[in-house]
């Protein structure tokens, strides 16, 4: 009788969303229901310097996920530059793209550097990150502009 062969869970999980990344012109993490970092006012980080939950009261579509804002003000920031509030690798844990990984990330754990927000999957990776900050962010764009051309 043949061994059955071993997949590995996380492989799968890569596969899966390279390929929704695939479909995507510029890809952001979201839920299932297509809520934007886990419905965290992505504005907020900028503007009150913490992770604040948005409302549904308070909401915007936007490359193609919905954006949950904790109010009016933060909201139309958002509408005027969104590039600018968006998170660095689509949402995604920052500390995993300079490894060229994909990992959803903890909103609530943050760091803002040069104007740039970045999201870590706990506060464990967010050090990590943070210990050799400027070759993560040189390694993580690389990886992320490769993952963005893939056809």
């Amino acid at each position: 009788m043949p061994k059955p062969k071993i997949i590995h869970i996380p492989i799968i999980l890569s596969a899966i969303i390279l390929s929704a990344l695939s479909h995507s012109k510029s890809p952001i993490y979201s839920s299932q229901q297509g809520i934007a970092i886990k419905g965290y006012d992505t504005v907020a980080y900028f503007t009150s310097k913490k992770a604040l939950k948005g409302s549904f009261l308070h909401r915007h579509r936007f490359n193609n996920v919905t954006w949950l804002f904790s109010n009016r003000d933060n909201l139309n920031l958002f509408k005027k530059n969104p590039w600018g509030y968006i998170p660095a690798y689509g949402g995604y844990c920052a500390y995993f793209m300079s490894f060229g990984g994909l990992a959803p990330a903890d909103p609530s754990q943050w760091h803002i550097h040069r104007g740039r927000l970045y999201l870590a999957n706990s506060l464990s990776t967010k050090n990590k990150w943070l210990s050799q900050i400027n070759s993560h962010i040189k390694r993580a764009d690389s990886h992320w502009s490769k993952l963005r051309q893939k056809p």
